[in-house]
Parts: structure tokens; C-alpha cells; sequence
């Protein structure tokens, strides 16, 4: 067997990014995005954030009270007072004990003339006697063991059985990335492109591995007098006190026997730790920093949990634990009955991309189909063995990281973060019905594992005739491409010709000057292996640099000006060998 030698990687030179003409046709196609976007969700993107759990007392309604509300929101339309008002509250937030209700700001339209907003059980120096915008301030819960609720009610000498139109709602004044905690208050992805077609979450736990980020913690369990704590999302433990020498502060309870967590402390001081018993045995400390630890459960457990606190004597602290998701900024989905519906549309689009890792095959990541008949048009189905993901997407087209797909199989594409584009021209409103993601449009069977980050569509596909640029300037411009010439030689310096160059799933064949040109994404690294019959590639048929990860890895970035564009070179005449 002979030796492949090395592979030479030329210019690496961003597809024309800047310059004269490549402008124009952003300019145009900018355009063309507003006209024609459709929906557009993007779990990077910061949210409006509003307090959560506003509820509203049955006894306002039970004395003939009329109320309507939007608990996503937390606004309320008050349309009627009860025939007896006393001390009957119109909106109250739960707090459990020792918990903490953050401060925020509401917005009152509509009080009439003599009736007065109080507040109570925590609020209890709030007195709005006319219309406008009125800051709340924080309230914590002191009990140990009950939860309290803080809100509002209507005062004054004639709020007794009167008709009015009083809206009271919160005003946003924060904005945050979707979290669990966000999302289950308002189970809804917002839709940036301003068509107000949000995606309904159904069936999401917002918890473990079935919603924002992907966690080994099913939920968490304060233990009552041992510290003043509060926990956010199930993610966030913010410690202030010790109240007791015992050193377990919350008991984690994880979503499987086997959990692996990372976490960051940040406040620890005086010698103190974080501590943290593995019921199978063992007691674990840890400093401030970053730290992943796997623990274990003797056999037969049933109920699972492992506790977590500080060590050391009692006292004030500022301590907080952050566990750290799987998937940083994306939605992830169980498999078992998870699925996302669009709002608002009641048929498909005609080009679609979408950022998602999928870890199994098999299934749905998006439909739109009328039926099961053919023509299919269309969806994203990673049918096991075959081409991905072009199996029910009847005369369309599918593109991966932006690069058309006619070889690559979906088991090659597993568990791997990838752009998927799906073009389909024959698409209209009368061959498909509401979009559906995670599963297919009957939301009943092919559900999905993966991580969601982002997806959007359009309503046309543009053509260079119509529109003034085509499809692939379309991708071109939401996936920026890299152009890089491998040249695979012997150990002697010959090139080698149809030698098989794999990167990220995807083939190629080298040329006769043993040559051949690959277009990836720019600025990300690659995973590449080559193969020649008769040749034995180094590793394990695959190609490595010195810190021995198998990727194609930037080094260094030349920026020089070509034809009036400007070019990016990486990797400029680089050798890789073993």
C-alpha cells in the first residue's frame, strides 16, 4: 500500500462579499426579503419578558365580575365590578416561599373617576387613582413554607356592580433570549418578520431535555430553613444566606439515572464550597469556575435526586450555581410528543431554511403537505437511507449549509448542526395547509429529537429573470460560502486522481491534477477524511492536524483586495500531515 502524503489547501477566498456588484445584489435582495418573507423564528434572538403567573381570583368573577385577560402578555379588560367588591383581587401573582416577584411596570387606561387600584398582601402601599404608567416594586416572600400573592384590587364608594372598560397591563421594559421559564409563561416563539405568526410550543415540558437549551434536571426542590434561596428556570441557583450548618441547600432532580451536568460558580469566598452528594456514593466539591461531573444512582432507585449547597459555617453569601444547557440558543424536542405550529397561515411557503441538529431519523422536522399523496410539497423528512432531505419534497430541491444535496444520506447528517434549505416552486396555498415543525401536519406520529435554532420562509422563489438574482444568490446571502481548492498528492509529490474527499458527509472526487474544489461555509472548520483505493490514508482514514481533531481548522486570516472585491485567504499554502 502506498501512502498518501499530504493535501494541500490553496485559496480559501470568501464567495465575493463585498464590492460594487455583489452590494447591488444585497440591496435587491433585501428588498425582496421584505416583500416576501413569511415567518421567521430565531432562538438567539432577545424577547420581550414579562413577569410571570398573573392570575386572576375566581371570586371577582363568582360575585359577577366580567374580566378578560391575555395571561401571555398579563394584560386585562375589566368590563364589570362584582356586586360585592370587598377586597376582591383582579390580579395576584403566586410566590412560592422564599421567592421573589421582580419588579415591573404596568400601564392603566380607563379608571373612572372615583375608583382607586390598591394593592394588597405585599403591595399593600400601592394606591392608582388615575390613568397611566406606575412602576411595582419588588416583592419577596419571607415564609419558609407558603405561598403569597401580591395584586390588586378595585376601591371606592361606587366600584359595586358598575359597567366600566378598565385595562390594566404590564409593559415590558426587558428583553432576554427564550428560556424555559419565558417560554412556559407564554409557550410561543416570536415572529420577527413582523407578520405576527408566532409558533405555538404544544406538548413542551420546558424542562430536561423538552425545551430551551437541553438540561440533565426534571425539576428542582428547595429544602425549606437551611439558606434563603431562589431558583430560576430550574437552572439558576442564587444563594444569600445560610441559615443552617447542614451543607444541602436544593435537591436536583435529574431526567434520567445517569445524569452529566456543567455548571459555572461564580461568589464563592471565606474557603467555602459548592458541594454536591452522588447518592451511589461520594460527595463532590467544587471551587468557582466552570465543572462537568456525572453522578449515579444505586440500582433500583426510583426517586432520583442528588443535593446541592455551600459549605461552611452560616451566614450572608452571594453564591450562584448556573448550570450550562447542551445546545446554547436552542429549543430542543423530546421525541414523544413535542411539536411546533404556526399561527395565523393556513398554507406553506415555497423556500424554506432552517438551522437544526437532528439526532434521530426517521422523522418530521417540518410539514406542510395537504396529504399523504404525491405531489409531495412539501417536507423536511430525514428518511433513513435515503438522499437528505429530498424524500417528500416532489420536483423541489434541498441544499445543505447552502450547497446543493444529491449524494449526502441523512444517517451522515446526524447529530450534526446544519442549515437546511428546502426550494420548492410548485408550492400554493390549495396543495398544502398550516406548517407544522417537529412533526408531520396531523401532529400525531414522527415526532422529532433534535435542536432547533432558527427557520424562516418566503413565499417566492427568486429568479434571475424576475427578481434579479437567483435562489442560490438567496442562500448565498443567508450563508455565506467559502470556495477551497484540496490538492491530494502522493508521498513523491504526484497528484492522485478520483481520490474520494469527504467534508462534513459530502463527496467529491479530485480531478486529473489530483484537485478538486469545495465550497463550505466560511470562517467554521470542517471535517474532511480522503480515501484512494490502493493509498492508505493516515489515522484511521481520516485527515488530522497536530492538536488531533478531525478538522479542517483556520489558522490565520489575509484580507487582500481582487478585482475591486475584497478576498479573504486562509490557510494559504498549509500542508497537513500525520
Amino acid at each position: 500500500m502506498r501512502k498518501i502524503g499530504f493535501f494541500n489547501i490553496g485559496k480559501l477566498g470568501l464567495v465575493k462579499s463585498a464590492g460594487t456588484g455583489k452590494t447591488d445584489i444585497n440591496k435587491v435582495i433585501e428588498k425582496w426579503i421584505k416583500e416576501h418573507m413569511v415567518f421567521w423564528y430565531d432562538m438567539s434572538k432577545p424577547v420581550d419578558t414579562y413577569i410571570p403567573g398573573v392570575t386572576y381570583a375566581n371570586p371577582f368573577v363568582a360575585l359577577g365580575g366580567k374580566i378578560t385577560y391575555d395571561k401571555n402578555i398579563n394584560k386585562c379588560i375589566i368590563t364589570h365590578t362584582p356586586t360585592n367588591n370587598n377586597n376582591q383581587a383582579f390580579w395576584q401573582i403566586p410566590c412560592l416561599a422564599l421567592q421573589t416577584v421582580e419588579s415591573y411596570k404596568i400601564r392603566v387606561t380607563g379608571l373612572p373617576e372615583g375608583f382607586t387600584i390598591k394593592g394588597r398582601i405585599g403591595y399593600d402601599n400601592i394606591q392608582i387613582t388615575s390613568d397611566g404608567e406606575y412602576d411595582i416594586p419588588e416583592y419577596r416572600n419571607s415564609s419558609t413554607t407558603n405561598t403569597s400573592y401580591p395584586g390588586f384590587y378595585l376601591a371606592g364608594d361606587n366600584v359595586n356592580d358598575v359597567d366600566c372598560n378598565i385595562v390594566v397591563e404590564e409593559i415590558p421594559i426587558r428583553q432576554s433570549v427564550p428560556t424555559n421559564e419565558i417560554l412556559k409563561a407564554n409557550p410561543y416563539l416570536q415572529d420577527f418578520s413582523g407578520n405576527n405568526r408566532p409558533l405555538k410550543l404544544n406538548n413542551f415540558l420546558f424542562a430536561a431535555m423538552s425545551g430551551v437549551g437541553g438540561y440533565d434536571i426534571a425539576s428542582t426542590n428547595i429544602l425549606p430553613d437551611r439558606a434563603n434561596v431562589t431558583v430560576t428556570d430550574n437552572r439558576i441557583i442564587h444563594i444569600t444566606k445560610k441559615l443552617s450548618t447542614i451543607d444541602n441547600m436544593v435537591n436536583i432532580v435529574p431526567s434520567n439515572s445517569n445524569p452529566t451536568h456543567k455548571f459555572k460558580v461564580t461568589g464563592l469566598s471565606d474557603g467555602r464550597q459548592v458541594s454536591l452528594v452522588n447518592r451511589n456514593g461520594g460527595f463532590y466539591t467544587f471551587d468557582n469556575g466552570e465543572h462537568e461531573v456525572t453522578l449515579t444512582y444505586p440500582e433500583g432507585t426510583t426517586s432520583l435526586y442528588n443535593a446541592i449547597g455551600v459549605t461552611g459555617s452560616t451566614g450572608d453569601m452571594d453564591v450562584t450555581i448556573e448550570f450550562i444547557p447542551r445546545y446554547p440558543n436552542a429549543l430542543v424536542t423530546d421525541g414523544v410528543d413535542d411539536y411546533g405550529q404556526i399561527q395565523n397561515l393556513q398554507h406553506g411557503v415555497k423556500v424554506l431554511f432552517t438551522t437544526i441538529n437532528p439526532f434521530v431519523d426517521g422523522k418530521f422536522i417540518y410539514d406542510q403537505r395537504l396529504n399523504n399523496i404525491k405531489p409531495w410539497l412539501f417536507a423536511v423528512f430525514n428518511n433513513k437511507g435515503s438522499i437528505a432531505y429530498n424524500s417528500r419534497n416532489s420536483n423541489g430541491k434541498t441544499y445543505i449549509d447552502g450547497t446543493l444535496n444529491e449524494s449526502t444520506i441523512v444517517s451522515a447528517l446526524l447529530n450534526k448542526k446544519q442549515i437546511i434549505t428546502i426550494v420548492n416552486n410548485d408550492v400554493t396555498g390549495d396543495k398544502t395547509k398550516t406548517p407544522i415543525f417537529f412533526s408531520n401536519t396531523d401532529h400525531n406520529s414522527e415526532w422529532i429529537s433534535s435542536a432547533f435554532y432558527n427557520s424562516f420562509g418566503f413565499d417566492s422563489v427568486p429568479t434571475k429573470q424576475n427578481d434579479g438574482f437567483t435562489e442560490q444568490d438567496l442562500i448565498d446571502y443567508y450563508i455565506p460560502k467559502a470556495i477551497v481548492t484540496i490538492t491530494v498528492v502522493d508521498v513523491s509529490g504526484s497528484p492522485i486522481q478520483d481520490a474520494t474527499v469527504t467534508v462534513e458527509g459530502v463527496q467529491y472526487k479530485t480531478l486529473s491534477d489530483g484537485t478538486v474544489k469545495v465550497r463550505g461555509m466560511a470562517n467554521s472548520t470542517m471535517s474532511l477524511s480522503v480515501k484512494k483505493d490502493g493509498y492508505m490514508p493516515f489515522s484511521d482514514n481520516s485527515w488530522k492536524f497536530a492538536d488531533s481533531r478531525i478538522t479542517l481548522e483556520v489558522l490565520r486570516n489575509t484580507v487582500i483586495t481582487e478585482n475591486g472585491y475584497s478576498i479573504l485567504l486562509e490557510n494559504d499554502g498549509l500542508i497537513l500531515t500525520e
